[in-house]
């Protein structure tokens, strides 16, 4: 018996029992009408169906039975336009880590499954990403969590199935189970800390980026410790999910284009002609002899990996969205079949603080902390200011050496906004708050603390630091005051973070 079939299958949708209906019509030389609803008459020529290919018979649509009806018909299942005729396809969901191993129906599943609740397909493949890199085997050793979300052994009975069943599952079939754990949070899954919420703590869903879900001393701080980005003793909202959004590679949300508008055109990344575009690319940036035959082989995404290496990227050997972006920043030319990049922030020294602050504010490659180690300053806090024209709120604990509220420097402002635009995701510890040298630039409003880089954190040594630093140097930062503890300097204040301060 399959396992997917061992429990009661979710309702399918109207496009999916249309498309069984016609295919079951091919299979079968029957002639049922493509209602898409699952009545008597689509039950029985089901049942039938499943009699003959030797799978469970009790007329339901599953995921074997699709799979078998797929076999039988040779036809792709159907792509439903469940956003306004412009919604997402498997080919332009974000390019998270694990994505390469899964299938087109895996794809075509999640984005199903995110219709059905209301969310967006890239949200839930970044946070699968996360915990299982979308692999449905993995199992810790310390809590038996199994699976693509990591199923815990008592939430794997409540959906009336176990660990050890889920683990014998492809990634398709466990999407049942995915689609199941979520359906409770249906309508409210709204961002991706939402959907991220509803894996770690649902009581979090909606509360809010600055909610706080761990403090020390606690065990479940001990257990999370390594989600508290700026080392506060708390673990916000905003803190944990930054690593998901890591993933998700600031890919804009599918669920954002309004009803019936145009998609924005975008490389078919699955062509050889984007094929060729790599190879050329990486010749150029990285001075590899690359054959130019538009065939991905081993030795281009061995040079993808090279180049993602370089730059701090996830390390996959995929050139999806974030990847990219990065080979453009680098001087590559656009892709074929991209449209032009349309500018998002107006040209330096042109655009206002509050300008560039509600970008910022909007941008969903930039992660902004809501909480400090000082009652005034959040970095969130600062740029809602700063967005609403006033000066942000510092940390300044001397008044005769710096000022209770401050500016935030447009040039810096400018700089985080273009590595946003260039792809890069970072998560923001500082800008005018928390506590620092009387003299800090902090306090002076041209100072920024990241603590998470392209869904890495920075608490640790390792390439992400080196990355994150040339980076914001390449952006405008002064090279003499943009560092880490690591490799720069011996104060241990700036551990866990790189710090680049703006002239």
């Amino acid at each position: 018996m399959h396992p997917q079939d061992m429990h009661t299958a979710p309702d399918p949708g109207e496009e999916d029992v249309r498309w069984a209906q016609s295919s079951l019509n091919a299979a079968l030389g029957l002639r049922l009408p493509p209602s898409g609803r699952l009545d008597a008459p689509t039950r029985s020529a089901l049942r039938g169906f499943q009699r003959r290919e030797g799978l469970p018979v009790d007329g339901l649509l599953g995921p074997s039975t699709m799979a078998a009806l797929r076999r039988a018909s040779e036809g792709p299942e159907p792509e439903a336009e469940v956003w306004g005729g412009a919604g997402p396809t498997p080919e332009s969901l974000a390019s998270v880590p694990g994505s390469e191993n899964v299938s087109r129906a895996f794809k075509l599943r999640v984005i199903g499954i995110a219709r059905d609740l209301g969310t967006d397909p890239n949200f839930l493949m970044a946070a699968m990403s996360f915990e299982s890199r979308l692999d449905p085997r993995p199992v810790n050793p310390s809590s038996g969590a199994t699976g693509l979300i990591q199923f815990m052994p008592k939430t794997a009975e409540r959906l009336g199935t176990t660990v050890g069943a889920l683990a014998a599952m492809t990634a398709e079939q466990q999407l049942d189970d995915v689609a199941r754990y979520f359906a409770p949070y249906r309508g409210r899954l709204t961002t991706l800390e939402d959907v991220y919420m509803a894996i770690l703590w649902p009581d979090a869903i909606g509360r809010g980026a600055d909610f706080v879900l761990f403090r020390t001393p606690s065990t479940a701080y001990a257990q999370n410790s390594a989600l508290d980005v700026n080392r506060d003793g708390s673990v916000t909202v905003a803190e944990a999910t930054s690593f998901v959004r890591g993933r998700l590679g600031g890919a804009a949300p599918a669920t954002g284009t309004p009803a019936g508008a145009p998609p924005a055109a975008s490389p078919n990344r699955s062509s050889p002609d984007y094929a060729r575009w790599v190879q050329r690319s990486l010749n150029q940036v990285l001075g590899t002899r690359l054959a130019v035959d538009g065939i991905i082989g081993s030795q281009t995404r061995s040079a993808v990996r090279t180049f993602q290496g370089q730059k701090g990227l996830a390390v996959d050997g995929v050139v999806g969205p974030v990847t990219e972006a990065a080979l453009i920043a680098a001087g590559a030319p656009r892709p074929p079949g991209a449209a032009p990049r349309q500018p998002t922030s107006p040209p330096p020294g042109t655009a206002s603080a509050a300008g560039l602050a509600r970008q910022i504010l909007n941008h969903p490659g930039i992660t902004l902390a809501t909480s400090s180690s000082t009652p005034n300053g959040n970095p969130r806090q600062n740029i809602l200011d700063t967005a609403n024209g006033q000066p942000a709120r510092s940390g300044c604990y001397d008044t005769r050496q710096c000022s209770p509220t401050v500016p935030l420097s447009p040039r810096m402002l400018q700089a985080l906004l273009g590595l946003a635009n260039r792809g890069h995701t970072f998560y923001v510890t500082s800008f005018a708050g928390g506590r620092h040298s009387r003299s800090s630039d902090h306090y002076r409003g041209r100072a920024v603390d990241i603590g998470v880089w392209n869904g890495t954190s920075l608490g640790v040594p390792g390439p992400a630091h080196t990355a994150a630093r040339d980076a914001l140097i390449a952006a405008g930062s002064s090279p003499s005051q943009t560092f880490n503890a690591y490799r720069d300097t011996s104060d241990r204040s700036h551990q866990n973070h790189v710090h680049a301060a703006f002239p």
